[in-house]
């Protein structure tokens, strides 16, 4: 054992001396004490005064305080005589009364939650400082042996009271069934209950059974004034109609009206539902037996579906299930809209983009290469117009692709470059134009080249108007008369404000779809920028027109045709 150990082990004896020693002196405890602490001689006094006085009560929370509960450091054995420590002065000191607990609070009433529930039984309590194992403070469980009823669930259609308001299925919707003993689905309005219960065994919904004694007796029954049919005059009402239908002939289509032959109102015995009184409907029969077919309903009228390739006529005739009318014509089926004048996509709108739309440029030089000044989108070939657009300077006949390069200060054959391979005659150079006219190979620098407008581009970068901030290579083209990113062309359809003219075709003053172009300048006068007309070839069809009722045309380009008619 090392010398450490016999520390601890003569330590353990000395503390375990001590409290010894506190235990066998307690009854002399508060014997020198202020008369703030009660001495235990007096221990019948401290009885009678116990409930008036909380000299006691200081005295027991003092040492509850420092000798309760077990403590880290402790053996069990100095734990133990602390306990016992603290049992004396709860002896003597005849504290705490009964109702009060250690921390100071009151004994409450705790409720048993077997269940586990949430909710205690109000039946099942006990009185404690601490809530007992399995007891929790609220109740309000009419069966704690159910997690599933308590006051704080939806009460249910099932005959328990769920939510223990001591009410039974209360606030749920009521239904009336009525007693179908014959079992033929009506029941009898003399026998009814009520439930929450959508379904109830033996019961239905509807009462109107005249007897349910008799499966075969109810409203849906059958009741013919045929001979030979043991449905007339038998003294049973079948049908729930109140009468009993008395045999007054032939009643081949068994619908309960004999033929008129027989002596009864039918006027067609061969199709059941026809005969005096009956509901006419569309199907070219005399349905009432007023010698007029179908009256009620207009036939025969023109017709039409669908618009455009989709369009078809024909004429009303009786819908198919005889209650309404019907166009008998079959609409046709869309497909791409392609040029052509025609409505191909059955939209109601003629060669708007079609997929056969070509793209033209104007050809101003008519060198058969089109320019940036203007693109349309046409189905058809356009004068000045051509199917390209890679001519540098569509101002020039001299210049684009396929021609030579010449010695003029142009780039003839458009690869971006002057003069470059062709004989150059020496002239004066003029400085900062891009052009070489003294044929050195370059340009000749002005004195003092500078960015004069502060765009970021000097003349010799390419800006052709150092002297405005908004000209420079690759600026934004605007339709201002102005070339406004030193390309050399002006006003080009690549402006940003660049207008679309359509092509008035009918001169209505709105365009079609095709053809259109795009250009800062105006076109021909029976061009416009207000486009929109679906029918380019009826000046009596435009966004702006007025819809005339029963033409089958759309008039006011709306999408939809005789509409508010």
């Amino acid at each position: 054992m090392t010398l450490s150990k016999y520390k601890q082990v003569v330590v353990s004896v000395l503390c375990f001396l001590f409290v010894l020693l506190l235990v066998v002196s307690l009854p002399a405890f508060g014997k020198n004490t202020s008369n703030n602490t009660p001495s235990l001689k007096n221990i019948g006094q401290i009885e009678q005064d116990a409930k008036h006085s909380f000299k006691c009560r200081a005295a027991f929370e003092e040492w509850v305080e420092r000798f309760s509960g077990e403590k880290k450091g402790y053996t069990k054995w100095e734990n133990a005589f602390r306990a016992a420590f603290l049992s004396r002065i709860k002896k003597h000191c005849n504290w705490p009364p009964e109702g009060y607990c250690i921390n100071g609070d009151t004994v409450s009433v705790w409720y048993a939650d077997f269940d586990a529930d949430g909710f205690g039984d109000d039946a099942n309590s006990e009185e404690a400082c601490e809530a007992p194992d399995g007891y929790i403070e609220n109740a309000g469980d009419c069966d704690d042996a159910n997690a599933a009823i308590n006051n704080g669930v939806i009460e249910l259609c099932d005959e328990i009271d769920n939510n223990c308001d001591g009410a039974v299925d209360e606030g749920l919707t009521i239904n009336r069934f009525y007693a179908d003993h014959d079992g033929d689905g009506y029941g009898d309005v003399t026998e009814s209950i009520e439930t929450c219960h959508t379904e109830v065994s033996g019961f239905v919904g509807s009462s109107a059974d005249c007897n349910d004694a008799a499966a075969a007796v109810h409203p849906d029954a059958r009741e013919s004034a045929e001979f030979g049919t043991g449905e007339c005059d038998d003294g049973i009402d079948q049908n729930c109609d109140g009468v009993d239908v008395a045999c007054n002939g032939i009643d081949a289509d068994r619908d309960g009206h004999a033929s008129k032959e027989s002596g009864g109102d039918d006027c067609d015995d061969t199709h059941a539902g026809v005969y005096l009184g009956a509901s006419e409907i569309c199907d070219n029969m005399d349905n009432d037996c007023n010698s007029r077919i179908d009256e009620n309903f207009v036939l025969g009228e023109f017709c039409s579906v669908g618009k455009g390739a989709c369009y078809a006529s024909g004429v009303v005739v009786c819908s198919d299930d005889g209650l309404s009318t019907q166009c008998n014509a079959i609409e046709g089926l869309p497909r791409d809209e392609a040029c052509g004048g025609g409505d191909d996509d059955c939209d109601g709108f003629i060669d708007e983009d079609p997929v056969d739309a070509r793209n033209l440029y104007t050809d101003f030089d008519s060198d058969g290469f089109g320019g940036w000044y203007a693109r349309m989108q046409s189905c058809y070939n356009v004068s000045d117009f051509v199917n390209n657009s890679i001519d540098c300077n569509d101002a020039r006949y001299a210049a684009n692709p396929f021609e030579r390069e010449k010695c003029d200060g142009i780039d003839n054959d458009c690869d971006h470059q002057i003069d470059e391979g062709c004989y150059c005659v020496p002239q004066t150079e003029i400085c900062g134009d891009g052009l070489d006219q003294d044929c050195n190979g370059s340009d000749l620098a002005c004195n003092g080249d500078v960015d004069g407008d502060g765009d970021g581009y000097r003349p010799l970068d390419g800006d052709c108007d150092d002297a405005d901030a908004h000209v420079y290579p690759h600026a934004r083209e605007y339709c201002d008369g102005v070339d406004n990113n030193c390309d050399h062309v002006i006003d080009e359809y690549s402006a940003v404000d660049a207008p679309t003219w359509y092509y008035d075709l009918d001169g209505d003053g709105h365009g079609g779809f095709m053809p259109r172009i795009i250009s800062c300048d105006p076109v021909e006068e029976d061009w416009t920028t207000i486009g929109g007309d679906c029918n380019d070839y009826d000046s009596y069809v435009n966004p702006e027109w007025f819809e005339e009722c029963g033409d089958g045309v759309d008039n006011n380009c709306d999408g939809n045709i005789d509409e508010w008619c």
